[in-house]
């Protein structure tokens, strides 16, 4: 139906799915090469403005608490930032600051888990083969059911 994502788990709501589709959307949004080459344009003129690092830490270190979460935004985020540096129109300036985070995350997942194990053979994977390297599919959101369709029959 049209307000349902995509699931790994059968015919159950697939929370993971949901999440990711919500992810995939900020990242999206937040990850766009034109916006990005702007937040480093003002970063480099005024001292007091966000830089691309703050706004990768931000994305990397969301929902600490819920593991699953965070594995998941984590995830997403790599794969995000790996397809971001693919982009035309990703000033070089901004690529190497992306790249740059990418590095900083890659030397934090040298300490971790299966899940760091896997984000870092990714990566490593990418700077192997740069062009060769495809990203994992988005989850779109789903349209939801039109609004107005149904006759609104309350009495009050």
């Amino acid at each position: 139906s049209r307000e349902s994502f995509p699931s790994m788990t059968g015919p159950t709501l697939d929370p993971v799915a949901a999440a990711q589709g919500l992810v995939d959307q900020i990242f999206s949004l937040v990850l766009n090469p034109e916006r990005l080459n702007r937040i480093y344009l003002q970063s480099a003129t005024e001292s007091n403005t966000l830089n691309i690092a703050q706004v990768i830490e931000a994305m990397w270190n969301a929902n600490r608490g819920n593991q699953p979460l965070a594995a998941l935004v984590q995830q997403r985020l790599v794969d995000h930032l790996l397809s971001t540096l693919q982009q035309k129109k990703l000033h070089v300036t901004t690529a190497a600051e992306l790249m740059n985070e990418l590095m900083k995350i890659r030397k934090q997942l040298s300490s971790g888990n299966g899940q760091h194990a896997f984000l870092q053979y990714k990566i490593d994977k990418y700077l192997e083969a740069p062009m060769e390297w495809k990203s994992s599919p988005s989850i779109n959101m789903p349209d939801g059911s039109p609004i107005g369709t149904t006759p609104c029959n309350h009495s009050f």
